[in-house]
């Protein structure tokens, strides 16, 4: 009786035992779950905010206020500038967009050492107002941080709160560094609304950037991350955690839920088993009583505040659900702002380049342009310019969007050449002016004629449908920045000049600019040049007569429109003398033909300042006719003074008496090759052959180089290696032979 009753009470113990090893064995697996579930929500939010603060230091790098600024010295900066201000409303206003959980936004500038926040511009004087609450950023921890393996982003913590630094250099090489405080707690508080169960952890390789934890780990975040790869607990074995790898810049996210539970159940029925091994027979009645109090009691709170946690995290997930639907609604709220305000920009930028050609900072204003429109070094690209003339019906004068905020003649041009041009190729419409749209086209050089052909349907569909005229430039292609500068003063020119010659003396179209009355003057003017070539001056006075005749009527009695004409008259007859006379510029400068014909008083002083002009010209080729024979004589001479070090194009010039443009033209135009390469490869083929007995320098003396490294500069150019290493390769053949 006694040993069947032993039997029962071990029986009875062994079922104990296994019903708490299979509620543990649940808890564990209850907690993994629920670690699993919450990974995906953190690992996914802090990559959303993450990618944010990235996309917001992006579209501060390209700011045209930020390259602007980034570029003036000290002393520029010890003033307040108005690009600072545009930085910081530009800084609020990203803010606005991506600001949650974002604290701070500044700009620091190395070649000003100067500060621009979201508030104010600090100098160098007061940047310590800064660097001072911020220790962990001054620029030397900075200069310190990118000479590393960080190349354009890093992070540094301060705290509980992290700041994301991103470098950025500006086309004339100087630096900037754009700097983001963030608290991501904030961020994760959203997520998960009972963090006291659970453990966040992110960070990467250079240590922990958030936990929301009051003490430190002591391990790094290397270990502990390897900790929760190899299944094993955390943070003093307190945590069953799992982990996850996020797609920026090696960031990890680790999730944890305690074991404070189920280590409590381990220690409760290790007590159990001390007690019932020491007391099997008398514990019996008293266990059995008790099992259910101090067993599955708290097994079933436990797996009633799973339940309940499960409940709290769905809700959770259902507010992240709608803040995410909120974001996507601003997200494309600024979508819808870029399409406005790139074109804008692009607009302000070529208008300032059209406003002073000469300005220096013209190529980073065409640099920006095109980084806007994502066009990269040496890729081609075609642009054409046009303007209103006509709008009868005054359906696009001053009117806008309200819903995109461009004007309408923008919105309808953009939306029409999406269909004709732009859904084979991708392109802007960019308003320079009020009535100036300039048409930008990512497409290959032998797409010309099909952007020309949508440019002139484009035209007749405004002309049919809305009774609006157009003036409308060709298609210029180009790679370069300096292409893009060149392009946008030549057609703003060219507008001009058409909008010009196309409006009567009361500033209404007249019919002769609808006709083709451009056209009309540069066949006349054409014709007029033609004559000079062919030697034909009777002709030549002729056509002058007709052409004047036409474009300044000897009856117009608007004076002010008089002079105009005039003015641009002189600007096409010197272009095409130029171009006449092969782009001897020097000549028509030395003789002032163009400040001769704006001094005219009239237009009778104009006919015959432009007589005494044609007459000079005429007399200018004959008595220079000559010269075109004389370039065998020229290559003689050069045959006879290459080794000489003082020789030069200049001295070549001044030798036969002509001009230096003139007669590298020439030259070039006789032997397909410049002058100046020419005498460099007579002197190297010498050079050559002088090489098999005499070193390097006394060879570069003889052959006409003043010293040897100009030489080897040459030699590498022309013959692919060293004039040394073309000496020991003479000696080694001669060895061999």
């Amino acid at each position: 009786m006694v040993v069947a009753l032993a039997f029962v009470i071990v029986a009875i113990l062994i079922f104990s035992f296994v019903v708490l090893a299979q509620q543990i064995t649940s808890l564990t697996n209850a907690s993994y779950h629920l670690a699993e579930n919450q990974i995906d929500n953190v690992s996914n939010q802090v990559s959303y905010f993450y990618d944010n603060y990235k996309k917001m230091g992006t579209i501060l790098s390209v700011s045209p206020n930020l390259v602007e600024y980034a570029d003036y010295g000290k002393l520029e900066a010890e003033h307040s500038r108005p690009e600072a201000h545009t930085l910081s409303k530009e800084m609020l206003q990203l803010l606005n967009v991506y600001g949650q959980s974002i604290n701070t936004v500044a700009a620091y500038f190395p070649s000003s050492d100067s500060v621009v926040t979201m508030s104010r511009q600090l100098h160098s004087s007061n940047k310590g107002l800064f660097f001072d609450s911020h220790p962990g950023l001054a620029p030397e921890e900075l200069d310190k941080m990118f000479s590393g393996r960080y190349q354009g982003l890093a992070m540094v913590q301060e705290g509980r709160k992290t700041w994301m630094v991103q470098k950025v250099t500006t086309v004339n090489g100087n630096l900037s560094y754009i700097l983001i405080e963030y608290n991501l707690g904030e961020s994760v508080r959203q997520i998960i609304a009972n963090t006291e169960r659970i453990l966040i952890l992110v960070g990467n390789d250079d240590g922990l950037l958030y936990t929301n934890t009051l003490a430190s780990p002591d391990k790094s975040f290397s270990q502990i991350l390897q900790n929760a790869a190899d299944g094993a607990m955390v943070l003093d074995q307190n945590y069953i955690a799992c982990y996850k790898d996020t797609n920026i810049d090696g960031i990890s996210v680790i999730v944890g839920v305690s074991s404070h539970e189920i280590d409590s159940i381990r220690r409760q029925l290790f007590l159990l088993i001390l007690i019932t091994s020491a007391t099997v027979g008398g514990s019996l009645v008293f266990l059995l009583y008790n099992l259910r109090g101090q067993i599955f009691l708290p097994v079933e709170k436990l797996v009633t505040s799973f339940q309940k946690e499960d409940l709290d995290t769905r809700n959770a997930l259902a507010a992240i659900s709608q803040n995410i639907s909120t974001i996507e609604d601003n997200r494309n709220q600024l979508l819808r702002e870029r399409d406005y305000l790139v074109p804008v920009t692009m607009g302000r930028l070529i208008y300032r380049i059209v406003l002073d050609p000469e300005d220096s900072q013209n190529l980073n204003r065409a640099s920006s342009c095109l980084s806007i429109m994502g066009i990269s070094p040496e890729q081609h690209f075609a642009v054409f310019s046009i303007s209103l003339v006509e709008d009868a019906d005054k359906f696009f004068s001053g009117q806008t969007l309200a819903e995109h905020g461009l004007s309408r003649m923008n919105f309808f041009l953009d939306n029409v050449l999406r269909d004709l041009l732009f859904a084979h190729y991708p392109g802007f419409v960019v308003p320079v002016g009020t009535t100036h749209y300039e048409v930008l086209v990512l497409c290959p050089p032998d797409a010309a004629d099909e952007v020309q052909n949508a440019g002139k349907e484009l035209l007749g569909f405004f002309e049919e449908c809305f009774s609006v005229l157009f003036n409308m430039t060709g298609v210029d292609l180009g790679k370069s920045v300096q292409d893009f500068v060149n392009i946008a003063i030549k057609q703003a020119k060219e507008l001009s000049f058409r909008s010009f010659w196309g409006e009567s003396a009361e500033g209404e179209p007249s019919e002769d600019a609808v006709s083709g009355a451009f056209y009309t003057y540069c066949n006349m003017i054409r014709r007029l040049i033609t004559g000079l070539s062919m030697e034909n001056y009777d002709k030549v006075w002729q056509n002058l007569d007709s052409l004047l005749t036409k474009a300044l009527p000897v009856d117009e009695r608007n004076v002010k429109n008089t002079r105009y004409r005039m003015y641009a008259m002189t600007a096409f007859l010197v272009t095409s003398i130029e171009e006449y006379l092969g782009g001897e510029r020097e000549f028509i400068e030395s003789n002032g033909f163009e400040a001769r014909l704006y001094e005219a008083d009239n237009i009778s002083d104009y006919r015959k300042r432009m007589r005494a002009i044609l007459q000079e010209i005429v007399e200018y080729k004959a008595q220079n006719t000559f010269v075109s024979g004389r370039m065998e004589d020229v290559r003689r001479y050069l045959l006879e003074h290459y080794l000489d070090s003082s020789l030069s194009v200049a001295a070549v010039a001044e030798e036969f008496g002509i001009s230096i443009s003139y007669l590298s033209r020439s030259f070039k135009e006789a032997f397909d090759v410049n002058l100046l390469e020419y005498i460099q490869r007579l002197r190297i083929e010498q050079a050559k052959k002088l090489l098999r007995t005499q070193t390097v320098q006394s060879v570069a003396k003889e052959v006409g180089f003043w010293e040897a490294q100009a030489l080897t500069r040459a030699f590498k150019k022309y013959e692919g290696l060293a004039p040394a290493d073309y000496k020991r390769f003479l000696e080694k053949e001669q060895t061999w032979t």
